[in-house]
């Protein structure tokens, strides 16, 4: 499934096949949800995308993300 954006491609298309995250290229750390995905890279900025109606992707919005992102923390 990919509703919800959650496989970070851009699109909310069905995939039956793997493929590689947009724009996330040297993550080392994984986190998943039921609808959405977080990765800490190894430069230490956590990039989130996918499903984000309860505001759980930090970005402080309840829009959905189909791409990854940075999330800004706040000091």
């Amino acid at each position: 499934w990919n509703g919800a954006g959650r496989l970070g491609n851009g699109t909310r298309q069905y995939a039956s096949t793997p493929a590689a995250v947009r724009s996330l290229t040297h993550a080392r750390q994984l986190g998943a949800g039921l609808d959405f995905a977080c990765a800490l890279t190894t430069d230490g900025a956590t990039w989130c995308w996918g499903d984000n109606t309860a505001s759980q992707l930090g970005d402080g919005s309840a829009s959905t993300r189909t791409q990854p992102f940075v999330v800004a923390f706040a000091p």
